[in-house]
């Protein structure tokens, strides 16, 4: 069980992260962070440690096309090395090899980037997005605290889903990329 959460202003993007770790009968609040700072990037992930553990300390993302956009690039050449890296370490799940199991929030360019266990990308509509199991109240969360701090959104929205969902625990851990105002 997880929460990730995060917010962007267009130029920088503040994530945030619970710590436990959810079994089929216990809970262990570790130490181990779900939200890594990978070159100009900022990753958090949901389910699978391993996969996260790796994107966190053995992915290189490739450098960007200029022609392309940022969307366009992590429709691709992002998600294309994501999906080497998780098939070389014996994490890729489906038919294709080309998923795994969890999702991730990707902060990159001041905007916010969902990538699903198919490795599909999505950006959503609102400045904000929510992965794991405490993603709905952390959504409902950050969407009735627009207009206030960014850090104080995030605390709220961790804290909403920490007191409504049983699986998730901090200390949290709150993470900025991107140009300081």
């Amino acid at each position: 069980m997880t929460i990730v959460v995060a917010i962007s202003d267009g130029k920088t993007v503040m994530m945030g992260a619970d710590a436990a770790a959810v079994g089929e009968s216990d809970m262990l609040v570790r130490t181990d962070p779900k939200i890594y700072r990978v070159g100009d990037f900022l990753i958090g992930f949901s389910q699978s440690f391993r996969a996260g553990q790796l994107v966190g300390n053995k992915f290189v993302p490739p450098p960007p096309n200029p022609k392309h956009t940022d969307y366009k690039y992590m429709c691709t050449r992002f998600v294309d090395e994501l999906a080497a890296l998780f098939r070389a370490n014996d994490v890729a799940q489906g038919e294709d090899g080309e998923g795994f199991d969890g999702e991730l929030l990707v902060g990159y360019n001041g905007k916010i980037y969902y990538i699903g266990s198919d490795l599909h990308v999505g950006t959503s509509f609102f400045d904000f997005n929510a992965i794991g199991s405490g993603s709905q109240t952390a959504l409902g969360s950050l969407y009735s605290t627009r207009g206030t701090k960014a850090a104080n959104r995030i605390y709220k929205a961790l804290k909403a889903a920490e007191e409504f969902n049983p699986g998730i625990r901090g200390p949290f851990l709150v993470e900025t990329i991107g140009v300081a105002e």
